[in-house]
């Protein structure tokens, strides 16, 4: 214990002693320490720094009055207090203390509470005072904290000393009577010795606390106003023990203290005016150790380091025209990093870092108004006896550097003085052994410095002497060991000075005078040979002999004739350095040259410079910086190492005589002493810093779902496939002259080789799905890397149709493809094989009908030349017409089938024109009147509008309404409903809806009723078809570019409906192709259709063959007024033509005129033609009238219905009026032939009566009357009117065209060939049969008898 104490008494004498009577120059020590600084610029958040500490991953945190920092040598990560998150900072003002604990935690000390770092989240832990809870922390204002040798961690408070005892527990200290506590409450700094005991200053005084049996033992130590010796200030900022176990105490205002803990009395340093060699500032923050055991203090006034050995300051100031000091003199935080490097936190001006081990470059530079070099383009150098430096510069004269005054001097071409230089544009200087100072000028002369006179003796050209040196461009100079000096100019050769003349001798070779004209360079060997480089090689004058021979390289064709300079190393080797080949090795022994390049590692091919150190390393200078060569690698230095520019002149290079070595560049001039560089041997190390995705940030359990924990902390990564973009940054914590760390990444499973990279990211973009291993790793300043790369597994998700389930979907998709692939083989077999027989099927009724069609067609014909020529003979006129209409059917359906077999082969064209589909549907819809009749049905047509324009190909169109309505009466029974709606649609569109209440359509055969041949089966059902007309229906539909579908049920409004058909047609004709349409088209109903016919073709006239006494009258029943003109003004001429405007007006007036014949159109308001047809042929009184019916429509689909309502004859428009003409006349010749069959060929037996139309049944009626009143003498032709029902008048017209006889003599007709019937079967005698038949007198009988038979009746009854 006395040996410590004397230790301590003489260690502080000595430091006493020192302080007193050493110091230390600081201009001289500031060029040992130079400054980066980190300022907001580089993304710090705010210029006060307060605290500094560096984490267990080598991260650094700046702690300033606004943020925390986190800084990875790339970039700034800022942490600040966010209101609405409980997990970041407790306050982001005034950062006071960072500490980072033995366990790797960060703790921050804040204005607010205390915070622990939690770095797996990124987020932190808040530690608040809690004035209900004595566990908590004792206040909120946390000045200080500290880290004890037993890891516990301590904490000053505006209130209290604070120890953390556990989880959220800290034990409070604070200040107390008799000694029995702290100095003070507010603590300011907190420090253990060497001997556990722990020292805290704080705002009055002092404190030790020495823990004995579990408890502290408190002693503070004030000032004491009458003991010098005793603290000279209360207010204490620090606390600190250094290596030699000395314990140093700052002040707040007064200074540095050492303690004497022996005898408890402190030595004060105090900054005082005028002192160069003590403390800069009376004002102490806090005070560190570098590496070296020397303190640092940070004040008011910059930075004061003590060398505890020597006893002596140096202070570190801000030097306004110097980059590399302090950047602001008001410092706080000091901290050493891991590496050695002292981070300095200043008030204003950011970070300032010092790093131990950083090149010691010295520059010299041009300094506006200062003392400095006079330009920065550098051009030689070169040391004199006194070792002062003489610095040649390029357009800016030369410098005399006295390095004991750090003075320079310029010495420049005066005008007008003769004894000034003679050009600023120095190319070369050199000394010769007398001290004389030799400067050879471009565009000047060869200068001689004489140092006594300060003048200088010019040797100019002089062409009238030869032993003058005739050149004014020297480029460079050489005085060899023999004294003798060497001048190169451009241009004129080599010259040598001869002392002893005072003159020069030119050099000359009878072989290389011409090579040796531009000189570049000399240099001397070992030898004493001398090297000369010129435009065209390198020569050498032998030592012995001064024979000039031409340098040639055995291993090398290289003409050497670009060379910057030549130098021999102590090892004899030549090195060469060429303007663009690099640099080039020469052995002597061997006559061999090797280059080096940027391929081997040189910074440019461009060497200019070389200077070899004590140890043998060779030093080049080039045109992209300096590069330090130890016979295997090159290392290069840089603007990033301390040099003032990366491009050096030629020439411009020298070793002085201390070992200090000079190079010259275009930016200025550098000096160095190799030993003093030392390398950064620290492995670095690697860690990923940042992710992001498309470019954006990825923060920890941000919707990415990316990051759970911190991205330096993650070991594993998965990505979507969509997330296919993504950047990972790293950084190497190397953060001496951290811009020259080297990165490289590599992504193993992709590539298979490293990428070597400038900025630490490594970026993807749609890396394929799988599992990588992402390698990191990186090198310091000096090349050293880190020994183990850094992973970090990342794992690319595939897309849902790459996963596993995906696959086995495709292979069962696969499957069941194939299986379908083979089943479709399969099917499609059996469907050719199907379709063929379909074909064959289509072919063979294609081909049947064919051969139907030709003999069906020898059969229509002669059949209704019979039809018209039996009409005399009711009974087998009737069965000839059953045949006609089965053969018509048949007709029908062979057309039918040819029809589809055209629209299954796609050779059906269609006609479209335009047409109303209101009359047009409506036309279709009274051909199925009569059926409706017939079966009581409730026919109904509903259209809103009367004219609906659509374009369609009428003949085509008409089958699909035709079969739609015949299908509609076929399965609807008697009594039930059938609709016909149309309507116009408000998408451009018609619709034609046939509706019935019928049996319906099954469910399952809805999707089949448009199929070939099919047919919905009903056993019960009488009804039969081909199924086909629907199916072809579908296909004319789709040829009219529309729709033709079953309604479903549950679309159907109306409940009696049970199926409905809706045809849907476009408006327009933009839907057809042009071919299928007609130009020019004409509607039937025009009557210049009727006109240009009647052109065409003139009208023929066919009298009739019997004209009654008032003639022919004919009806003409027509809607349209024009075309019922036209008929009238072609008939007129032959018959007596009344006419009617619609079917009502023309029945009234049948039956007022009773004409002869009737033409009606079909198409008519108020009464349809149809109806017209049926009510005449109904009605007993014209039911003889033959009437033609006039339609747009085919006669396939209005002849059946027509002709059963009672029409003789049906014609197409537009018709030929000689067509009409010559049906009139057919029809009138017709009714002529059955007036005489009928007046001819009474049969009196009612049995043989043959009712075959309404006339024979009207004739039967009157012949039974007729009989029934044989023996009724009063019967009269009144009285038969009377039994009839008609006028006299017209039974007489009547009777008169059925028979053309008059009602008496139809009457005395029929009473004679009754007798005559009588006569025959020879019973009765003649006047038993006069009176029988009515007859009175016998004799009339006989004469009446005869005139009828041409027999009387006796002669009759004997034949």
């Amino acid at each position: 214990m006395n040996r410590n104490k004397l230790l301590c008494r003489l260690i502080n004498s000595a430091l006493l002693l020192s302080l007193l009577f050493c110091g230390l120059d600081a201009d001289a020590q500031k060029n040992n320490i130079n400054f980066n600084h980190l300022t907001v610029e580089d993304g710090l958040s705010q210029s006060s720094v307060l605290s500094i500490a560096q984490d267990s991953m080598g991260f650094m945190w700046f702690g300033t009055k606004d943020g925390l920092n986190k800084f990875n040598t790339q970039r700034f990560e800022v942490f600040k207090h966010d209101k609405n998150n409980n997990a970041s900072l407790s306050s982001s003002q005034n950062i006071n203390a960072l500490l980072t604990d033995r366990k790797g935690n960060l703790w921050v000390a804040t204005q607010k509470g205390l915070n622990l770092y939690l770095p797996e989240s990124n987020s932190f832990k808040r530690f608040l005072h809690n004035p209900k809870n004595k566990n908590s922390i004792s206040h909120n204002i946390i000045r200080n904290l500290f880290e004890d040798k037993e890891g516990n961690i301590w904490i000053g408070t505006d209130n209290g000393l604070n120890k953390l005892v556990g989880p959220d527990k800290f034990q409070r200290f604070y200040s107390g009577r008799n000694g029995q506590g702290l100095a003070h409450s507010l603590i300011k700094a907190i420090h253990q010795d060497h001997n556990g005991v722990l020292w805290v200053a704080t705002l009055q005084g002092l404190t030790s606390m020495t823990k004995k049996n579990g408890k502290y033992v408190f002693q503070s130590y004030f000032h004491k106003p009458n003991n010098p010796a005793s603290l000279i200030n209360n207010d204490l900022s620090a606390v600190f023990e250094d290596a030699y176990h000395n314990l140093w105490i700052g002040t707040h205002n007064d200074g540095l203290e050492l303690m004497d803990r022996a005898n408890g009395t402190f030595k004060h340093y105090s900054a005082k005016s005028g002192q160069s060699d003590g403390l800069s500032s009376n004002v102490i923050r806090k005070i560190k150790v570098d590496k070296d055991g020397r303190l640092w203090i940070s004040t008011l006034n910059g930075i004061d380091i003590f060398d505890v050995k020597t006893g002596k300051f140096t202070v570190l100031n801000h030097i306004p025209n110097d980059p590399l000091t302090l950047n602001q003199n008001s410092t706080y935080d000091i901290l050493k990093d891991a590496a050695g490097s002292m981070w300095v936190g200043t008030y204003y001006g950011g970070v300032n870092v010092y790093h131990a081990n950083s090149t010691p470059f010295r520059e010299y530079k041009t300094n506006l108004g200062g003392n400095g070099i006079s330009s920065n383009v550098i051009s030689s150098i070169v040391e004199d006896e006194h070792h002062n430096l003489w610095i040649g510069t390029e357009a800016e004269g030369l410098n005399y550097y006295n390095r004991t005054t750090g003075v320079f001097k310029t010495i420049k071409n005066e005008i007008g003085n003769p004894n000034s230089l003679s050009s600023n544009l120095v190319k070369a200087i050199s000394i010769d052994k007398r001290g004389r100072v030799w400067v050879a000028t471009y565009e000047g002369n060869l200068d001689m410095y004489l140092p006594g006179s300060e003048t200088f003796k010019h040797y100019k050209p002089n062409s009238a002497d030869p032993h003058a040196l005739n050149s004014n461009r020297i480029v460079c100079l050489l005085h060899d060991s023999r004294g003798r000096l060497w001048v190169g100019t451009r241009a004129q050769g080599v010259f040598l000075y001869n002392e002893t003349r005072d003159n020069f001798t030119l050099l000359s070779s009878p072989l290389y005078n011409q090579d040796l004209k531009f000189v570049r360079t000399f240099y001397e060997d070992a030898d004493k040979n001398i090297w000369i480089a010129t435009n065209s090689g390198i020569y050498i004058v032998s030592a012995n002999s001064n024979q000039i021979k031409r340098f040639v390289s055995r291993s090398s064709d290289f003409k050497f004739d670009d060379i910057n300079f030549i130098r021999e190393d102590s090892k004899g080797t030549i090195w060469i350095g060429s303007y663009d080949s690099g640099l080039i090795k020469y052995d002597k022994n061997k006559e061999t040259s090797r280059f080096y390049t940027i391929d081997d590692g040189l910074p440019s091919n461009n060497a200019v410079g070389l200077l070899e150190d004590r140890k043998g390393n060779l030093w080049i200078s080039t045109s992209n910086g300096l590069s330090k060569f130890d016979g295997k690698l090159f290392k290069s230095y840089t603007v990033e190492d301390g040099l003032p520019g990366n491009v050096f002149n030629y020439n411009s290079f020298f070793k002085d005589s201390r070992d200090e070595m000079f190079f010259g560049g275009y930016n200025g001039l550098v000096s160095f002493f190799p030993d003093q560089i030392r390398d950064n041997k620290k492995v670095p190390k690697a860690i990923f810093t940042r992710l992001r995705l498309f470019n954006k940030p990825v923060n920890i359990n941000d919707k990415t779902g990316l990051l759970t924990r911190d991205i330096g902390l993650t070991r594993e990564l998965t990505f979507s496939y969509h997330q296919n973009i993504f950047s990972i940054d790293f950084a190497v914590l190397n953060y001496i002259k951290s811009e020259k760390n080297r990165y490289a990444y590599q992504l193993k499973g992709f590539e298979k080789e490293w990428n070597y990279v400038t900025n630490p990211q490594a970026t993807f973009t749609n890396l394929p799905a799988g599992r990588y291993v992402l390698l990191i790793k990186g090198a310091n300043n000096d090349g050293v890397w880190t020994s183990k790369p850094e992973e970090l597994i990342i794992n690319v998700k595939p897309p849902f149709w790459k996963t596993w389930w995906a696959y086995l979907i495709y292979v069962l998709c696969i499957s069941g493809l194939i299986f379908l692939i083979l089943r479709f083989l399969w099917i499609r077999t059996l469907l050719r094989k199907e379709h063929e027989i379909y074909q064959m099927k289509l072919d063979f009724f294609t081909n049947v009908s064919h051969e139907i069609r030709t003999p069906l067609t020898l059969i229509v014909g002669p059949l209704e030349h019979l039809v018209d020529e039996t009409k005399e003979s009711p009974a087998l006129n009737r069965k000839l017409l059953t045949v006609k209409k089965n053969a018509g059917r048949l007709t029908r359906l062979v057309n039918e089938l040819m029809d589809f077999r055209k629209a299954e082969s796609g050779s059906m064209e269609l006609n479209v024109a335009p047409g109303n589909i209101v009359s047009f549907a409506k036309e279709i819809y009274i051909s199925f009147t009569y059926v409706a009749l017939k079966n009581h049905i409730d026919y109904r047509f509903n259209c809103n509008e009367d004219v609906i324009e659509v374009y369609f190909d009428s003949e085509q169109l008409e089958k699909v309404l035709f079969n739609l309505l015949s299908n509609a009466f076929k399965f609807t029974p008697e009594y039930g409903i059938v609709c016909l709606d149309i309507i116009k649609t408000g998408d451009n569109h018609v619709e034609i809806r046939v509706a019935d209440n019928g049996k319906g359509i099954p469910e399952e055969s809805r999707n089949k009723i448009f199929t070939n041949f099919y047919q919905v089966r009903d056993h019960r059902s009488g009804t039969t078809g081909t199924g086909i007309g629907l199916a072809l229906a579908e296909k004319i539909t789709g040829l009219h570019h529309g729709q033709l579908s079953l309604i479903n049920n549950e679309e159907l409004k109306d409940k009696d409906v049970h199926t409905c058909f809706c045809l849907r047609l476009k408006l327009g004709k933009a839907h057809f192709k042009k071919d299928e349409l007609i130009e020019q088209y004409i509607s039937s109903e025009n009557p210049i259709l009727y006109q240009q016919v009647s052109e065409i073709e003139p009208a023929k006239l066919y009298e009739p063959t019997e004209k009654t006494e008032d003639g022919v009258t004919v009806l003409i029943v027509e809607d349209n007024d024009e075309v019922r003109s036209f008929i009238t003004q072609s008939l007129k001429q032959s018959y007596h033509v009344i006419e009617a405007n619609n079917g009502e007006a023309g029945v009234k007036m049948a039956i007022e005129k009773i004409p002869d014949i009737i033409v009606s159109d079909v198409m008519m308001p108020v009464m349809d033609g149809l109806e017209l047809c049926r009510t005449l042929k109904t009605d007993a009184r014209t039911s003889h009238i033959p009437i033609i019916l006039l339609t747009a429509r085919s006669g396939n689909i209005h002849e059946v219905n027509g002709l059963k309502t009672g029409a003789e004859a049906y014609i197409t428009k537009p018709f030929s009026i000689n067509s009409l003409q010559l049906n009139i006349y057919n029809l009138l010749t017709l009714q002529a032939n059955m007036r005489r069959k009928f007046s001819q060929q009474i049969t009196l037996q009612p049995t043989n009566i043959l009712i075959e139309s309404a006339d024979e049944e009207f004739l039967n009626k009157i012949m039974g009357l007729i009989e029934a009143n044989f023996n009724n003498e009063d019967f009269s032709v009144n009285t038969l009117a009377t039994e009839v029902g008609m006028s006299t008048p017209i039974l007489y017209k009547k009777i008169k065209v059925l028979t053309d006889l008059t009602v008496n003599n139809f009457i005395k007709s029929v009473r004679l060939k009754r007798a005559a019937q009588l006569l025959k079967q020879d019973v009765y005698t003649v006047y038993e049969v006069a009176y029988m038949v009515g007859f009175s007198d016998s004799k009339y009988f006989s004469k009446e008898f005869a005139k009828q038979f041409g027999q009387t009746p006796s002669e009759y009854s004997l034949n």
